[in-house]
């Protein structure tokens, strides 16, 4: 189990793009469909993270820099966004 995990793709920062969310809830492993719910099983990714602590006001300042630095690192946006809360 672990916390809930928001994960957007195709999402680009433009307010008038349509994306994809999927939003998780990592449970162990069971062989038990639950009521209501689906299960699946992600595929291994490699990932960069950041712990952003701040208002909401700069969240998406924080984005912004936090990508700029990522492409400038010569990190490459697989139009996958993964938020961990």
């Amino acid at each position: 189990t672990g916390p809930v995990q928001y994960i957007y793709v195709g999402a680009n920062g433009d307010a008038a793009n349509e994306f994809g969310l999927e939003i998780a809830l990592p449970v162990a492993h069971t062989h038990t469909k639950p009521f209501g719910f689906s299960l699946k099983t992600f595929a291994p990714f490699r990932c960069v993270s950041y712990t952003f602590t701040g208002s909401w006001e700069d969240f998406m300042p924080m984005y912004d820099a936090l990508f700029a630095a990522f492409e400038q690192a010569g990190h490459t946006y697989n139009g996958h966004v993964r938020e961990v809360y």
